[in-house]
C-alpha cells in the first residue's frame, strides 16, 4: 500500500570526484536505455491492445458524447489490458528480466523507471495522452529508489562528534554536503526518510549531482540564523488574488500587492538570443548540404537521412546556452518563492484565487480578424511569449502551496460566473471593459486600479452564496483605498528611481484624483 502521509523534499549537493562523475554519467545513460526499452515494449503491447475487436467496438461507441461506459465495457477493457500486460506490475516483471543486463543499476531503481513509464501509459489509456515518447540522454534529469533500505540510500553516522553523511548506491559511496549553520536542513533530517532521488543539473560544461531526500511530515519553518526566531509570520486575513499573464495582484484589508512575475530576475534574454544566432550561423556554415540557396532547410528524399556536422564551437555555445536557460529558470523560481512569501506574510494566508487557464491563453487564436484600418488580418498571437517569460502557472502553484503550509485555505473561483473584473460594488452592476482599461471609476472621484480592485472583490467573496458580499465590500473599501494609494506612491517612487514597471500596472496614465491623493516628499 502506497503511503499517503504528507511529504517534503530536501536537496543536498553530492561532493563527487571526477571518477564519481563518470560513473554517475554512465548510470544515467543506462537508466535512459532502460526507460526507452520499456517505452518500446509498452508501445508494442498497446498496439496489440488496440487491435482487439471488442476494444475497437467500445471505443467506437464511446466517441458519442452521450455514451457512458457500462460495467460490462469496463470489465472487457480491463481484461484486455491484463491480457496484453498493460499493468504496472507487468512492467516491473518485464524490467526485472532485463536487470541482468544492467548490473550498475539496482532492482528498485529499475522498477521505479517502470512506474514512470506506466504513468505515461496510464495517461494514454485513461487520460488525454496520445502516445509514449522516447527520452534522450539530455532529457533524463533524475533517478530514484523506492525506500531508504536498499538501492539509493542515505546514511548519517556520528564520527568524533561530527556527522558523516553519505549517499550509497551499489558500490558508490559519495559524501553529502549539509552546512553546519543550515538549521532548516538539520531540523529536516530529523524526519523519517521515505526514499531518495538523485538529480543532475547542468552547470556550464558538465553536470552537478544532488541528492534529494523525500521526508515524511510537514517541512520545518524557516528560522533566522542570529536568534532562531521564525522568519515568516503569515497574516491572518482573507486575500483575493487576481493572476494575470505578467502581473499578480493581491488585496485584503491588511495589505495589497501588485508585482510583476519574477521582477527580480536578471534579464538575460538578449544574451540567449545572441547565442541562438551564433549557433544558427555555425550550423549553416558547417552543414551547407542541408540548406537551400534561399536559406530554408532542404527536404530529404525517401530513404535519405539528414546528417548534421557540429563543430567544437557550436557544442561549446550550445552548452553555454543550456546553462543560461537553467540559470534563468532557477532565478525565476526563486523570485516566485519570494513573491509567495511576501503575499502570505503581508496580505493574507486565506486565498481566494481567480481560476486561470494559462495553457489556453498561450495558444494562438483560432479566429481570423481583419484590421479595420489596414484591411490586413490581425496577428493570431496571444500571451504565449509573456507566459513563457514570467511563468504565472508556477507562481500560482507555489502561492497555493505556501498558503496551505502556513495553515491557511485556498479557494478557486471561476471568473465566468463571479465576473470580478466587471463588478462595481457601489452601483451593484456589472460593466465589461477592455483589457486596455487599467483604471475604473466606481463613482465620481473614486478610482481603483483594475487588478487590485478585482483582488479586493475576491477577498469579499461569499462562498455559500457564490457571489460578492456587497456590504462587506462597501464597509472595508476605505481601508483598501488607503492601501492602494500607498502602494501606487511606492511604485511611482520606484519608477522614478529607474526601475522598470510593466505598462499594465497603469502608472503611465494615472487619473487626476489618484495623483492629487498622493503626497510626494
Amino acid at each position: 500500500m502506497r503511503s499517503k502521509t504528507p511529504s517534503f523534499t530536501l536537496r543536498c549537493r553530492l561532493q563527487t570526484t571526477v571518477p564519481d562523475d563518470r560513473e554517475m554519467d554512465h548510470r544515467f545513460f543506462l537508466a535512459q536505455r532502460v526507460y526507452n526499452c520499456m517505452v518500446k515494449e509498452a508501445t508494442r503491447r498497446f498496439n496489440f491492445y488496440c487491435l482487439n475487436p471488442q476494444v475497437k467496438a467500445i471505443w467506437k461507441r464511446n466517441r458519442k458524447k452521450s455514451y457512458e461506459l457500462t460495467k460490462e465495457d469496463k470489465a472487457i477493457l480491463k481484461e484486455a489490458r491484463e491480457a496484453n500486460g498493460l499493468e504496472e506490475n507487468a512492467f516491473h516483471a518485464y524490467l526485472t528480466k532485463q536487470n541482468a543486463q544492467y548490473p550498475q543499476l539496482d532492482a528498485n531503481t529499475i522498477q521505479k523507471i517502470g512506474t514512470t513509464v506506466w504513468q505515461g501509459m496510464s495517461s494514454v489509456l485513461f487520460g488525454k495522452g496520445r502516445k509514449l515518447h522516447f527520452k534522450r540522454y539530455e532529457d533524463l534529469f533524475s533517478v530514484e529508489g523506492k525506500d531508504n533500505r536498499c538501492g539509493i540510500t542515505f546514511r548519517s553516522l556520528d564520527v568524533d562528534g561530527h556527522s558523516d553523511r553519505r549517499m550509497h548506491w551499489k558500490g558508490l559511496n559519495i559524501p553529502v554536503r549539509v552546512r553546519t549553520r543550515d538549521m532548516y536542513a538539520i531540523e529536516a533530517l530529523t524526519h523519517r526518510i521515505k526514499y531518495c532521488r538523485i538529480i543532475r543539473i547542468w552547470y556550464k560544461h558538465r553536470y552537478r549531482y544532488y541528492l534529494e531526500l523525500i521526508l515524511e511530515g510537514n517541512p520545518p519553518p524557516k528560522r533566522n540564523r542570529q536568534d532562531g526566531s521564525l522568519r515568516h509570520h503569515p497574516a491572518q486575513a482573507v486575500a483575493g488574488v487576481d493572476p494575470g499573464t505578467s502581473v499578480l495582484a493581491a488585496a485584503s484589508i491588511v495589505g495589497v500587492a501588485l508585482k510583476e512575475y519574477g521582477e527580480e530576475v536578471e534579464r538575460i534574454d538578449e544574451r540567449i538570443a545572441a547565442l541562438q544566432e551564433k549557433m544558427d550561423r555555425s550550423r549553416r556554415a558547417n552543414n551547407p548540404q542541408n540548406y537551400m540557396p534561399d536559406g530554408q532547410i532542404r527536404r530529404m528524399k525517401r530513404g535519405e537521412k539528414r546528417v548534421w556536422n557540429n563543430s567544437k564551437t557550436y557544442i561549446r555555445t550550445r552548452s553555454e546556452l543550456r546553462h543560461l536557460h537553467r540559470v534563468r529558470a532557477a532565478k525565476l523560481k526563486q523570485a516566485h518563492y519570494i513573491t509567495a512569501n511576501q503575499i502570505v506574510d503581508e496580505v493574507g494566508c486565506n486565498l481566494v484565487i481567480e481560476k486561470m487557464n494559462f495553457a489556453a491563453l498561450a495558444k494562438r487564436s483560432r479566429k481570423n480578424k481583419i484590421n479595420a484600418e489596414t484591411g490586413l488580418p490581425n496577428s493570431k498571437k496571444r500571451f504565449g511569449n509573456s507566459i513563457r517569460l514570467h511563468g504565472p502557472g508556477q507562481q500560482i502553484t507555489l502561492l497555493k502551496w505556501r498558503a496551505l503550509q502556513a495553515g491557511g485555505t485556498v479557494l478557486e473561483v471561476d471568473p465566468r460566473t463571479a465576473k470580478g473584473s466587471q463588478y462595481n460594488p457601489f452601483t451593484d452592476t456589472y460593466e465589461k471593459v477592455g483589457l486596455d482599461v487599467r483604471w475604473k471609476e466606481l463613482i465620481p472621484g473614486i478610482w481603483a486600479q483594475r487588478d487590485l480592485l478585482t483582488g479586493y472583490l475576491y477577498s469579499c467573496y461569499d462562498q455559500e452564496k457564490q457571489c460578492f458580499d456587497r456590504e462587506k465590500c462597501l464597509h472595508d473599501f476605505p481601508k483598501f483605498y488607503a492601501l492602494q494609494i500607498m502602494l501606487i506612491y511606492r511604485l511611482i517612487k520606484r519608477k522614478e528611481a529607474g526601475l522598470k514597471t510593466p505598462s499594465c500596472m497603469g502608472l503611465d496614465d494615472l487619473p487626476a484624483p489618484i495623483l492629487n491623493a498622493i503626497t510626494f516628499d
